[in-house]
């Protein structure tokens, strides 16, 4: 009974459109977090460089096996959004439970000062308790506008 608790928590947290997401205060146990784009301090500092970057996390309150995260930074385009990473698979074959996942090297340089709306998105797969459990796709809360073309 506990398992179907968990998956169900775990189902709903990546079910919840976007712009509901963030009328609700209690968090889901096992959830994935997409950042907001920005522009990476730390590049810019050590490469002198812009780079336009999404920081992902997963987040579960229970033991995961064969976690799979999938990740990948986008921008709007006028009639469709555009891939501006590939999608970049993250493997660990196993989590213990309240152990945060934190993927911090997701990032694409800056070819000019051309303002795009910029977002991040994440899915993820994982066996708990033996059984197969998927995220949904999730995405940054904003679509952030940066001076940064790709």
């Amino acid at each position: 009974m506990k398992f179907f608790a968990i998956l169900s928590a775990f189902s709903i947290a990546f079910m919840v459109p976007p712009a509901m997401a963030a009328n609700i205060e209690k968090k889901a146990p096992c959830r994935l977090e997409v950042d907001n784009a920005h522009i990476s301090s730390n590049i810019l500092k050590q490469e002198k460089h812009r780079a336009v970057k999404v920081t992902f996390r997963s987040i579960c309150n229970v033991d995961q096996n064969q976690l799979e995260i999938k990740v990948q930074i986008k921008k709007n385009g006028l009639f469709k959004d555009h891939q501006v990473t590939p999608v970049i698979t993250k493997r660990y074959s196993f989590v213990s439970a309240l152990h945060t996942i934190l993927i911090q090297d997701v990032y694409v340089y800056c070819r000019n000062t051309q303002r795009t709306l910029y977002y991040g998105t994440a899915r993820a797969q994982a066996k708990i308790h033996g059984k197969i459990v998927t995220a949904l796709q999730v995405e940054s809360k904003k679509r952030v506008p940066l001076a940064c073309g790709t």
